[in-house]
Formats: C-alpha cells, sequence, structure tokens
C-alpha cells in the first residue's frame, strides 16, 4: 500500500486529478499532506483505476486502505474501493485524533474532510452515509472532546441530515451544522470561504 501510494502521488503533479482538485480549490500542500495521486499508470493490482484520484487512508503507520474517486463528476459510482475491503470501511483521517485541540469535526466523505482540515480544523471524515460503525464511536469517546461537531451535506436528498442524526445516537451531546442549501462543506468554503465555515460552527 505504502507503494502504491507514493507512485500515485508522484503522477498527481500535472494531472487531471491535480487539475480537478485545484479548481475545487484544494492548495497543493493539502493534497501533499494527504498523499493524494493519479493512477497515471499501470501498476499490477490497481490497473481498474487508472485515470482515477487515489485517496489513502493514513495512519501514524502509513497507508493502510485506498479509495479512488472519478475525476468526472458525471461517472457512477463516483468512488470505488479496494477488492474485500468495501464492507470494510474506515474512518478517513485519523491522525486528526493526535491533535491537541479540545474539539472534533466529524464529515461526511474524503473531500470534505480534506477541506475542513485545510480550513484548520482537527477533522476526521465518514466515507458515505451507510458507514457509521461501533468502533468509530469509541475512538470518538476516548478524545476526550469538549465538543465534537458534525458538519452534515445539504447538497443531497436528506441523506447528509440522516447521518448526522445516526452519529448522534452514540455522540452525546454532538452539535450538527447543517451547511448551507445545496452545499456541501468544500463547496461552502469554495464559495464563502473558510471564515464563514467557522462562523456557521461558532468558532
Amino acid at each position: 500500500m505504502e507503494e502504491a501510494t507514493a507512485t500515485f502521488a508522484a503522477l498527481l503533479d500535472g494531472s487531471p486529478a491535480e487539475e480537478y482538485l485545484h479548481g475545487r480549490a484544494f492548495q497543493s500542500e493539502t493534497l501533499e499532506r494527504s498523499q493524494i495521486g493519479y493512477v497515471g499508470a499501470d501498476v499490477p493490482g490497481f490497473t481498474q483505476y487508472r485515470g482515477m484520484i487515489s485517496i489513502p487512508y493514513l495512519t501514524r503507520a502509513g497507508a493502510v486502505s485506498m479509495k479512488f474517486r472519478h475525476v468526472d463528476d458525471r461517472r457512477e459510482p463516483k468512488y470505488l474501493g479496494l477488492p474485500g475491503l468495501e464492507g470494510k470501511p474506515r474512518l478517513y483521517g485519523v491522525t486528526a485524533l493526535d491533535r491537541t485541540e479540545d474539539f472534533l469535526v466529524i464529515t461526511e466523505g474524503e473531500l470534505d474532510r480534506m477541506a475542513a482540515d485545510q480550513a484548520g480544523l482537527p477533522a476526521v471524515g465518514l466515507p458515505g452515509v451507510d458507514t457509521w460503525r461501533g468502533p468509530y464511536r469509541q475512538l470518538v469517546i476516548k478524545g476526550g472532546y469538549r465538543t465534537v461537531y458534525f458538519l452534515a451535506d445539504n447538497d443531497d436528498k436528506g441523506q447528509g441530515r440522516a447521518l448526522a442524526e445516526k452519529v448522534a445516537e452514540d455522540v452525546r451531546g454532538l452539535r450538527v451544522i447543517l451547511m448551507p442549501e445545496g452545499m456541501d462543506v468544500n463547496k461552502m468554503i469554495m464559495e464563502r470561504g473558510e471564515e464563514a465555515l467557522r462562523a456557521r460552527m461558532g468558532l
């Protein structure tokens, strides 16, 4: 996994993936920190993902899993996982749990987590609306956070709000922050800026 992560990250520069992500206001430093890459070469075991964005799941020990996203938003499904791992979703961005802030932010999806991280927020991401699991609850509770925020998407048919309600059943005192109508975290930052997001959270 580490070798594939490094290979794809080295192929990001000048790629369609980099152009797409810069178009969504992601800075190069954010992409480097997250080791985002581009599957621009045939790597054994990854040929079916050629032309996609690679999103490694990083821990203290390095990359432990990986997802892939189409550059073309019209392609469905937008995301693909590694064979055998689709039914074993992980929390994205667990390195944020090592930060020292007394609050934690939960987002839906990898790109929203990257957007929150770029805004300086200690954030983790749930990889999809159906992926909240009990072990995630334990990771959050063990952090001893004063406040846990859930930044709920408002660009779907209510799935984001439903996911927030599911998480709220497990995380006592969860503060659900609904994004403006038609927006997720990334889009809100793109259109209104990082300070607008912080103001919406009361920070």
